[in-house]
């Protein structure tokens, strides 16, 4: 089975790193033959119309070599212009070439709600005027196009729902699965060098890209209702191509004005996962305060670096956690509440619990890249017969 990947690819973003891992995974079995194409979607999404056509032109032309052409597809790589993930899907299905989507974020991100226009209220007729516009212009430009697809893959239930009540997608289509986790031996805390010398520390974690929606200050609020004891490891730092410096000042801010530089640790972006897996890997705790709104249409791989770990991990109670908790108790520690004395109450739980190895061992080998990979194969095998 040969697969042209239409991604990005050795680049800082999520979408990168899920298919990096896929195409690690690919590697052990043999009957697939995994390709990426060389222009990546961020490259493809800032070319004007006609740059954009003779890169298309690329893709079809090389596509008719591979049996599967499979998109990554996450809003934000189509934003600027929105043309470009349609006229691919058209410009293959007018080739007869079989396609698969895995969608990243669910289509309800970008969509504006439309509440009723009242008539006795000229701004709120001109608002909802608007509101549908751009609403009819994101349908045909992002959401549409998912329906031409052969499969659509999505990694939680909340996507899966939105493609077939939202956009019309067949669920028969659809590969829902929840997003996959590496199965590797974790880093021993023992064996890894800690961010803090004070041997009865217990270390709190947080990793990946100091965004807003990543609750970073709700971490940092915790420690207040911690003993001293409690520290927290902030791994991670701005994304060097995208990334917000003024939320990371805020986040620095916050630290000095409750007190708190002597119990958090800041490491900086960390480009490399084994790194980051090293460093996660001499914490006792992490914590993922993710806002629920944004996780409701959105799943998390920076969980799965705490998973692969085996470490205890205490979560919000975003949909896509409370999915995984719902399929397998006992890998992660779900709050009631985004209240971040909640947060403070669940750490403190857990401290001494013996780590739930059997769980997260099971859940590592059942929703593995590898298990993924194999599940892609099958999915392959199915469209194109």
């Amino acid at each position: 089975m040969k697969v042209l990947n239409i991604t990005t690819y050795n680049e800082e973003c999520g979408v990168a790193k899920f298919q990096a891992n896929i195409q690690k995974a690919f590697e052990n079995i043999n009957e697939v033959d995994s390709v990426i194409f060389p222009r990546s979607l961020n490259y493809i999404k800032k070319l004007n119309a006609e740059e954009r056509l003779t890169v298309i032109n690329e893709i079809v032309v090389q596509a008719n070599k591979y049996d599967v052409v499979h998109i990554q597809h996450e809003f934000g790589l189509f934003f600027n212009l929105g043309e470009g993930f349609g006229e691919i899907i058209t410009a293959l299905k007018a080739n007869n070439i079989r396609v698969v989507v895995t969608i990243h974020t669910a289509p309800s991100h970008v969509l504006t709600s439309n509440p009723s226009a009242s008539l006795y209220r000229p701004r709120s007729v001109v608002g909802h005027t608007v509101r549908a516009l751009k609403n009819r212009s994101q349908r045909k430009k992002l959401l549409d196009p998912l329906k031409m697809a052969d499969a659509v893959v999505t990694l939680n239930r909340n996507t899966k729902s939105e493609l077939v009540d939202i956009v019309g997608v067949s669920a028969d289509a659809i590969l829902s699965t929840i997003h996959p986790v590496k199965n590797e031996e974790h880093s021993r805390r023992d064996t890894a060098p800690r961010a803090f010398t004070d041997k009865k520390a217990v270390i709190l974690a947080v990793n990946g890209f100091v965004n807003p929606y990543k609750g970073f200050d709700k971490a940092i609020k915790s420690l207040m209702f911690l003993p001293e004891n409690y520290k927290l490891l902030i791994a991670g730092g701005v994304n060097p191509d995208s990334g917000n410096s003024k939320y990371m000042d805020e986040i620095c801010d916050l630290i000095n004005e409750l007190g708190l530089t002597d119990r958090v640790h800041i490491t900086g972006y960390v480009k490399e996962d084994k790194e980051l897996e090293r460093i996660i890997g001499s914490c006792d705790i992490v914590l993922y305060p993710y806002d629920v709104d944004y996780y409701k249409l959105a799943s998390s791989g920076a969980v799965g670096v705490a998973i692969n770990c085996e470490l205890p991990v205490v979560t919000f109670p975003a949909d896509s956690f409370k999915e995984i908790d719902e399929y397998m108790p006992g890998v992660l520690e779900v709050t009631n509440s985004t209240a971040y004395y909640e947060l403070a109450q669940r750490a403190m739980s857990v401290t001494d619990k013996p780590r739930a190895h059997n769980n997260i061992k099971e859940f590592k080998e059942k929703n593995s890249y590898g298990v993924f990979a194999h599940e892609l194969l099958d999915l392959y095998q199915k469209i194109s017969q």
